[in-house]
């Protein structure tokens, strides 16, 4: 999320928007886990960059928000054991609790 958000053009960062944005005509569900939300904010306002606020929160109306919850830490530590992707497990950007 921090790459998606970021200001800056970089070729990382929109290498980073690309991929969310093939994710979503690929119809898989993209949300922002809440704990993304308050340590990106954090780190945001501690920077004092409301760019960046403004940029997340857009992001959260379109691809969601999800609450912590132990569904979708277990859903991970499962692909996790299971030795999937980096793509398949990015917490940040995939609904955990689809199953």
């Amino acid at each position: 999320m921090g790459l998606i958000t970021n200001p800056n053009e970089n070729a990382e960062a929109e290498r980073c928007r690309e991929w969310a944005k093939n994710l979503r005509r690929k119809d898989v569900e993209i949300m922002v886990p809440s704990i993304a939300d308050y340590e990106l904010r954090r780190e945001y306002i501690r920077f004092n960059s409301g760019v960046s606020i403004a940029e997340l929160d857009r992001l959260i109306g379109i691809f969601g928000y999800i609450g912590i919850t132990d569904a979708p830490c277990e859903k991970q530590r499962v692909l996790v054991d299971a030795n999937e992707t980096t793509e398949e497990i990015c917490i940040v950007c995939i609904n955990l609790t689809a199953t």
